[in-house]
């Protein structure tokens, strides 16, 4: 039995260091953007709508561990767009990590592609992921991030054309 629970053990351990694969994005992960060829730097990724690409800091400040659920909400140009409710540790961690990069950039990637690269403006504490979704859009992409804590995903996957 004791054998047992320290091969059980040492597996998660070997699973939780083990390095992320390169060139596979995660299905969420909000990193400073860093200058490309830093040492922390990743692979310069192409962020739509953007007229550069950028890097990433190898070591995300949220991933999709960190998000409790996801909410539809209205813009105020009545525009719908997901909003991510999450842990009070990583709530923290987004706050503290957007007041030292006031002005900066942060990338988000969303389910393995890059989504944004929006400009720190304040520091936050919560992730509005706001795009040019329909109201159906944005329920499927909320739906589906809701079954991220589960590792099932959801019978149909979301269609949100930007993101296939």
């Amino acid at each position: 039995m004791t054998k047992l629970l320290f091969l059980c053990a040492l597996c998660f351990v070997a699973s939780c260091t083990r390095p992320q694969e390169q060139g596979v994005l995660p299905k969420l992960a909000v990193s400073v953007v860093v200058p490309c060829g830093a040492p922390s730097a990743g692979e310069p990724l192409d962020f739509r709508g953007q007229n550069q690409k950028f890097c990433l800091d190898r070591s995300p400040i949220l991933t999709e561990a960190d998000v409790r659920s996801a909410s539809i909400e209205k813009g105020m140009r009545g525009t719908a767009f997901v909003k991510l409710l999450l842990r009070e540790q990583a709530s923290e961690r987004l706050r503290e990590a957007t007041a030292k990069h006031v002005g900066e950039r942060i990338g988000i990637v969303l389910k393995g592609k890059p989504f944004s690269a929006p400009t720190v403006q304040e520091p936050v504490s919560d992730l509005p992921l706001a795009n040019a979704f329909t109201e159906a859009q944005a329920k499927e992409l909320a739906r589906e991030i809701q079954f991220w804590e589960s590792g099932v995903e959801p019978a149909a996957p979301a269609s949100v054309p930007f993101l296939e």
